[in-house]
């Protein structure tokens, strides 16, 4: 059985702006999804070397307006990183809770 069909959620190829933070980082760091399921996401960032598997993370994924009903907005959730891809410079992270669950934040990017 392959990965993809041991995946819970179907992921979508859906290229988001995200911040992502975690403890000991003075600040967020910015990236764009490579793909997002509701369960989880890949996120490309150059600073994909701040984390390690296992790290806590809060994610904030910056949403257009056709997906949110608003002019943007943004959802909102702690996650867990799975996986550091190097090849593509990217942070696999597990939401806590599945996307339609997400808490939604009104900030601009």
């Amino acid at each position: 059985m392959s990965q993809r069909d041991r995946r819970r959620y179907i992921r979508l190829e859906h290229h988001f702006p995200a911040k992502l933070f975690k403890l000991g980082l003075g600040s967020p760091v910015h990236g764009v999804t490579m793909n997002v399921s509701a369960g989880g996401a890949l996120i490309k960032t150059t600073d994909y070397r701040a984390f390690q598997d296992e790290d806590q993370a809060t994610i904030t994924l910056f949403v257009p307006s056709a997906l949110s009903g608003k002019d943007r907005s943004a959802l909102q959730c702690n996650a867990t990183v799975t996986r550091i891809d190097r090849q593509n410079e990217g942070v696999a992270v597990k939401f806590d809770k599945v996307l339609k669950q997400l808490v939604q934040v009104d900030k601009k990017i």
